[in-house]
């Protein structure tokens, strides 16, 4: 299953989740093999593409984040010799530290790895079968009111640069969808070819690259598909207008990072300081087609935008 692998039949391929060697090289050796089993679980599909991150912290937090916490407790480096009490420090000492969604999250990739784990054959038993993740109090979501959201809108609704429409087309599909930083900046606009083309404005909706890789499709308004059309009217005038992105910018492609700056900066040109970001337009999409009466599920998956 893994190249480097060594071992009887049925002993351990994996010698890390949680845990570090004493020798630096027998550590890394580990390490490394450590990280190829998580590759391969995420490769399958088995656990969420974030565990690498995770796993990844897990070796800096026993190499040197935290001395005082590995003087008191002994976590060992061969998986199957990871036991519940092992889990529950590591649990315990993230609550001390983080809010109790992350450590939650933490908690949740772990149980996905040890599963599988199980399923794989390389331990008899999940040493988190009879655990329970941390509470997780509730708290309120801060979301934009629909006024906030007008105002943000106004900051480049009447704008006839490539910036403004372009600006103003990301923002209404924001918040007309829900849409993740991620699927909205990954859009493609070829009309000419179907399977390349992301943008359907006749059947008002677009197609997203969702989470594990998955497309997904968003309904949007008529508003927003007005929005669309009248960026991508400019769109066919700029010099890298072949790109397959449907975002441009003066120099290419309209990446994540500068559409979440552009999103800031529209949010302080409204006055609403620097708390407006893509993950809040998400929010507050919810937020305003619960209002409207959409269901829970459809609000958050974007698929009944004609209330927005």
């Amino acid at each position: 299953m893994l190249g480097g692998a060594v071992g009887q039949p049925g002993e351990m391929r994996a010698r890390v989740l949680i845990g570090g060697g004493h020798a630096h090289q027998a550590h890394q050796r580990r390490a490394e093999t450590g990280l190829a089993l998580v590759d391969e679980a995420v490769g399958v599909g088995a656990v969420d593409a974030g565990l690498p991150r995770l796993v990844a912290d897990i070796h800096l937090y026993k190499q040197c984040r935290r001395p005082a916490f590995l003087g008191d407790h002994v976590l060992p480096t061969d998986v199957a010799a990871i036991r519940r009490e092992h889990l529950e420090a590591f649990v315990g000492d993230l609550l001390e530290r983080w809010k109790p969604a992350t450590a939650s999250n933490r908690f949740r990739g772990c149980q996905a790895f040890f599963k599988w784990l199980v399923e794989e054959g390389e331990i008899a038993e999940s040493p988190m079968a009879r655990m329970r993740p941390p509470k997780v109090p509730e708290s309120a979501v801060p979301v934009l009111s629909e006024e906030e959201l007008k105002g943000l809108l106004a900051t480049c609704q009447t704008g006839r640069s490539l910036e403004d429409r372009r600006n103003y087309a990301i923002l209404r599909v924001f918040i007309d969808t829900g849409g993740r930083l991620a699927e909205v900046a990954g859009l493609r606009w070829n009309p000419a070819d179907e399977d390349g083309n992301d943008v359907g404005l006749d059947q008002n909706v677009l197609r997203v690259m969702g989470k594990g890789r998955r497309p997904r499709y968003l309904r949007i308004g008529d508003k927003t598909v007005a929005a669309i059309d009248r960026y991508i009217r400019i769109r066919d005038r700029h010099p890298d207008r072949g790109l397959p992105e449907l975002w441009l910018s003066r120099n290419g492609r309209f990446t994540e990072s500068g559409i979440g700056q552009m999103v800031r900066e529209r949010g302080r040109a409204a006055g609403l300081g620097d708390r407006v970001h893509p993950h809040l337009l998400r929010h507050s999409h919810v937020s305003l087609m619960l209002s409207a009466g959409v269901s829970a599920g459809s609000a958050a998956d974007g698929s009944d935008a004609s209330r927005t």
